[in-house]
C-alpha cells in the first residue's frame, strides 16, 4: 500500500538455508522517547509449491538487522514486527534496507513467494474509559450505572455487568452484561492497522485463494466476464469507487486473478486505478477472512474506545479525533483523484467524508487510506486517533466484537488468525460476526450500532489488530 509509501521489492529465497530476503522502505515512521508511541510493519509471507496452492509460511528472525531497526517474532511465528529501535521526530522516511528471515519447515519443490506488509500502530498498555454519551437519533450508548459517565477500565480482569447500563436516546434500555476475563478489553498493549484494508490489499488477498474460496469472498459470479467489478457486481466502477476488477484466470495456479481498474480502461493497476483507496463493499465474513489470512484478529468494542481516545476522558458525541466536530466532503473537494497522492484541496476539521442521511442509509464513497493526514495537519484535520490510527471516523463503518453479543462470542479470547481459511473461503478461527457492532463512519465512537447480518455492503470496510508481544 502506498498511502505512506510502504515498498517491498527484490524478494529472494535460498533453498539451502530457507532464508527469505527482501528490500523494504516506508515513509512517515515514528517512535517516541519511551517507545510507547510508535508505528511498525507487520510482515507475513505466503508460499506456493510448484503446481500447488498458496500457503502461509511460519517465520523466524535472524541476528542481523538493518541499522536503526529492530524485529520481533510472535509466539506463533505467523509473522514478524519491524519497527524503529530509537526515537524519531524527523520526517520519518526510512530508506530501503534488506531484511532476511528464516522460513520454517518443508516448502515443497520450487516454491514461489509473496511478502506482505501492513502498517500498524502500537497501542500501549494502560487504563482508559469505555462508553460515553451519544445524542444521535435513537443511538444506544453505555454509561456507568452510578455516576452516569464513562466507565474506567483499569485491567484485563472481568467487568461486572452491574457497573454499567445501556441507554437508548437517553432512556435506560438494559442492564450491562458480565464481560469475562478472556474477552480482550484493550488495557493490555496491542497493535492496530494504521489504515483500513485497501483495495490493493484485498485484491492481493483474493489472488492467493483457490477459485472456490474466491467465489465466497466476492459478490459477482466467477468467472466475471460481464460484471467485472466483482465486489459491487457491476460492469462499471460504482459511484462509491470500488475498483477491484476480474482479470482472467492464472495459467500456473488455475485460480482467478484480480487487480484494480478505477479508470475503467481494462488495464489493471495503473497509477490512477485506485489501489490505495480503502476497500468498501465488504461483508463481516470478508473482513474476518482477510484478518485470519493475515494472521491478525478482529478488534473488540472496548479496544476501539482505547485506540481512539487513549487515556483521555470521554466526550459526548466524540469522534475518533477527540471532538464532536465533523465536516462532510465531496469528490469536488479532492485533487489527484484515484492516485496514490489523492488529497483534500483544503483541509477540514473532522473529515467525515461524504456521509449524509440516516446512519445506515447514506451516500458514501471510498477515499485514499490516510488521505486526510499531511505534514502540517492537526489531529482533528488528519482524522487521527489519540495514538495515530487514521480514518476511523471517516465514511464507512468497521466491525468489532461488541459487548452486546457476548452470548454469541463468549469463547472469543483474542486468538489470532493462523493464515489459513476453510475450503470455502471462510475464517477457520473467528466466528461469523452476526449481530456484531459497527463502528466509525458518521456515527460517533460512543454510539453502539448493532447489525444483525453484516452482509456485503458499500458501507462496510474493516481493519484488524494483533496483541503486542
Amino acid at each position: 500500500m502506498l498511502s505512506n509509501n510502504l515498498q517491498i521489492s527484490n524478494v529472494s529465497f535460498q533453498l539451502g538455508t530457507n532464508y527469505i530476503s527482501f528490500d523494504m522502505s516506508w515513509d512517515n515512521s515514528w517512535r517516541s522517547v519511551n517507545g510507547d508511541f510508535h508505528d511498525a510493519i507487520w510482515i507475513f509471507v505466503k508460499y506456493r509449491p510448484a503446481l500447488g496452492h498458496w500457503q502461509h509460511a511460519d517465520l523466524l528472525t535472524l541476528p542481523s538487522v538493518p541499522s536503526g531497526m529492530e524485529v520481533y517474532e510472535t509466539g506463533d511465528n505467523k509473522g514478524i514486527f519491524v519497527r524503529r529501535n530509537s526515537q524519531n521526530t524527523g520526517n520519518g522516511n526510512l530508506a530501503s534496507a534488506t531484511y532476511t528471515f528464516e522460513v520454517i519447515g518443508a516448502l515443497g519443490s520450487n516454491p514461489s513467494f509473496k511478502v506482505f506488509g501492513i502498517e500498524m500502530v502500537h497501542i500501549p498498555q494502560g487504563a482508559f474509559y469505555m462508553g460515553g454519551i451519544s445524542n444521535l437519533s435513537n443511538a444506544q450508548y453505555l454509561l456507568d450505572s452510578i455516576h452516569q459517565d464513562a466507565v474506567l477500565v483499569s485491567s484485563e480482569g472481568p467487568i461486572s455487568g452491574s457497573v454499567y447500563n445501556i441507554y437508548t436516546a437517553g432512556s435506560l434500555t438494559t442492564d450491562g452484561v458480565d464481560i469475562p476475563a478472556n474477552f480482550p478489553k484493550g488495557y493490555d498493549a496491542f497493535y492496530c492497522m494504521k489504515y483500513r484494508i485497501s483495495q490493493e490489499q484485498y485484491a492481493e488477498f483474493l489472488n492467493t485463494l483457490t477459485s472456490s474460496q474466491q467465489q465466497t469472498r466476492v459478490e459477482a459470479i466467477l468467472p466475471a466476464t460481464d460484471n467485472s467489478f466483482v465486489m459491487s457486481n457491476t460492469s462499471m466502477p460504482p459511484t462509491e469507487r470500488n475498483s477491484i476488477f476480474y482479470n482472467g484466470i492464472a495459467v500456473q495456479t488455475g485460480n482467478f486473478q484480480f487487480g484494480c481498474d478505477l479508470n475503467n480502461n481494462g488495464t489493471i493497476n495503473e497509477a490512477d486505478d485506485g489501489q490505495n483507496l480503502y476497500c468498501n463493499f465488504l461483508s463481516g465474513g470478508d473482513v474476518l477472512a482477510y484478518l485470519d489470512w493475515a494472521a491478525l484478529r478482529p478488534m473488540t468494542q472496548l479496544e476501539v474506545w482505547k485506540l481512539c481516545r487513549g487515556p483521555l476522558v470521554a466526550l459526548s458525541d466524540e469522534h475518533a479525533w477527540g471532538s464532536s466536530i465533523g465536516s462532510s466532503i465531496s469528490l469536488d473537494d479532492i485533487k489527484n483523484l484515484n492516485t496514490d497522492s489523492e488529497q483534500l484541496i483544503n483541509s477540514v476539521a473532522g473529515p467525515l467524508s461524504a456521509l449524509t442521511g440516516s446512519l445506515l442509509n447514506q451516500t458514501s464513497f471510498a477515499t485514499r487510506c490516510g488521505m486526510f493526514a499531511t505534514d502540517t495537519s492537526t489531529r482533528i484535520e488528519a482524522g487521527a486517533s489519540y495514538y495515530g490510527v487514521l480514518d476511523f471516523s471517516t465514511s464507512s463503518y468497521e466491525i468489532s466484537y461488541g459487548v452486546f453479543q457476548l452470548s454469541l462470542l463468549l469463547n472469543y479470547d483474542g486468538a489470532h488468525g493462523n493464515g489459513l481459511l476453510s475450503s470455502s473461503g471462510d475464517s477457520d478461527i473467528f466466528q461469523a460476526p452476526f449481530a456484531a457492532t459497527l463502528r466509525g463512519g458518521n456515527a460517533n465512537i460512543n454510539s453502539l450500532l448493532i447489525s444483525s447480518g453484516l452482509d456485503r455492503s458499500k458501507y462496510i470496510s474493516g481493519r484488524g489488530v494483533r496483541t503486542a508481544f
